[in-house]
Order: C-alpha cells, then structure tokens, then sequence
C-alpha cells in the first residue's frame, strides 16, 4: 500500500518464492527513505533476495548477513529492515537482528518455530503499526486486536480489512504486508 502521499515512493516489498531445494521463502524489507534513491534501492535489495542455489539451504541468518554485505556494495547507503522466513515443516525466521547497511558485522539470530494448523504467519513493515505521537507498543496491539478479530476471515478478506482497520489514520508510510496461512481451518 502507497504512502498518502501520491508523490513519495517508498523502499517497502515483499516477495514469495520457492527455493531449488522446494522449501519456501518469504521476505518482507524497507530500506530507509522516501524517495527514487530508497525505491532504487529496494529493487537491487529485492534483486538479491531472488533465488539461487547457493545459499538456499543455509539458515535465514546466514542469508540475511550476506544480503547485509550485499547492501553495502549498493551506490548508496541504504539501510533497510528484513525479515527472511525460510519455511519447510517449521518456519525459521532471520529476525531481531540490527538494520541491514549499517557495516557492523553482528551475529544474527535465527528463530524457528512450529506453525499449527490454521495459524497465520503476518510479515508487515512499519508503516502498519507506526503512528507519529503514539507508543510502538500501541501499534502492535492495534494490530493484534484486528488481526484477532479478523482471524475466522478467509486470508484475501483478513489482509484487505486488517490494512484498513489497523493502519494509523496519521500514518504517512507505505506499507509491505506478506501472510500465510497454514492448512488446517479450510479457508
């Protein structure tokens, strides 16, 4: 979803696609800005993201400090949020880390966890929670409490409503938003 604004563009995207070894990937990013450098950006960022058989069997952390040195070759200094989620039977997420482009060189964390039938796996960026005045703790249980309700909805239906209720009325961001539902409920 754009920003308000008709004439920022933004670094915001996600992406899905299924790996050579058949698990599936998803990626959800924003690169820092609102303008043609940030949106420039985020298409080499999101070319990087692209599947090859080389780091397709590593763990989501591994990737994403490669794409972390990627960023750094980039014409400029982007910097970027990323979550990678590397899914097969469990879900292991590249996430917690520090901002991609920053030249540290920190260890990420990988996360795995068990999706259970009918759950549903939400990647957003910040423009979903984010409000100029109001707390980041505020925004996620904005979030929560529509992405609760809407829960029973079938995924199409949950993603439309859950952007138009949870979307700060302040919010000036584009937004990314990826989700998956595991089998289970029938919807």
């Amino acid at each position: 979803m754009p920003a308000p604004d008709a004439s920022q563009v933004g670094g915001d995207w996600c992406d899905a696609f299924v790996l050579p070894d058949g698990a599936t990937a998803l990626v959800i990013g924003d690169v820092a800005g609102h303008d043609l450098d940030a949106a420039a950006d985020m298409a080499q960022l999101r070319k990087c993201c692209a599947p090859t058989p080389s780091p397709s069997r590593k763990p989501p952390s591994k990737i994403v400090e490669w794409l972390d040195q990627a960023t750094m070759q980039m014409s400029g200094p982007a910097m970027a949020t990323l979550v990678l989620a590397r899914l097969t039977h469990v879900a292991s997420l590249g996430a917690h880390g520090i901002l991609l482009g920053t030249g540290l060189r920190e260890p990420r964390p990988d996360v795995s966890l068990l999706l259970p039938p009918g759950a549903t796996l939400l990647l957003y960026t910040d423009g979903l929670i984010e409000e100029p005045g109001a707390s980041l703790d505020d925004g996620l249980d904005r979030l929560s409490r529509h992405a609760a309700a809407l829960s029973h909805q079938s995924l199409d239906t949950f993603t439309d409503k859950l952007l138009a209720r949870a979307r700060p009325a302040a919010n000036e961001d584009d937004i990314a938003l990826l989700a998956l539902r595991t089998q289970g409920r029938g919807k």
